[in-house]
C-alpha cells in the first residue's frame, strides 16, 4: 500500500515488529499519521498506553482500536474491557469518529474506535 509501517512488540519480529514498550515508544512526537492497536487487552497501564499512542500521531491523524468488548481475553491479558466509554474518555487529544461493534472471527475483536488526533 506504499506506507511505511512498523509493528511494536516485547520481542522482535522482523521485519514486522521491532521490539518496544507500548507504555513508552521511542519515537518522536507527531510521527505516524495512522495508529493500529488490537491489544489494548495486554496494556499494563492503559492511560499511559493511550497517552504514547496520542503523542506519536500527528495532528489529523487517526487511531484505530480494535476491542474484545466483554470477553475474558488470552494468557496476556492484563485487563478486561466492559465498556468502550471507559476507553473513549481515556482520550484527552483525539476525536471520536466511529464506534462500532465489528465481527472478526480470527482474534474475538468484536468493537472497533477510530479516533481523530486533534
Amino acid at each position: 500500500m506504499g506506507l511505511d509501517s512498523i509493528g511494536i512488540d516485547l520481542v522482535e519480529f522482523p521485519p514486522y515488529t521491532i521490539k518496544g514498550d507500548i507504555h513508552n515508544l521511542e519515537f518522536v512526537d507527531n510521527k505516524f499519521d495512522f495508529i493500529f492497536t488490537n491489544i489494548l487487552d495486554h496494556s499494563l497501564y492503559l492511560d499511559k498506553f493511550i497517552s504514547e499512542m496520542e503523542r506519536v500521531c500527528a495532528k489529523d491523524g487517526i487511531i484505530i482500536l480494535n476491542i474484545q468488548e466483554n470477553i475474558r481475553g488470552d494468557d496476556y491479558s492484563e485487563n478486561v474491557i466492559n465498556s468502550p466509554e471507559v476507553i473513549i474518555k481515556m482520550f484527552k487529544n483525539s476525536i471520536l469518529i466511529k464506534n462500532r461493534k465489528i465481527k472478526n472471527t480470527f482474534d474475538s475483536m468484536n468493537r472497533e474506535i477510530v479516533f481523530k488526533r486533534k
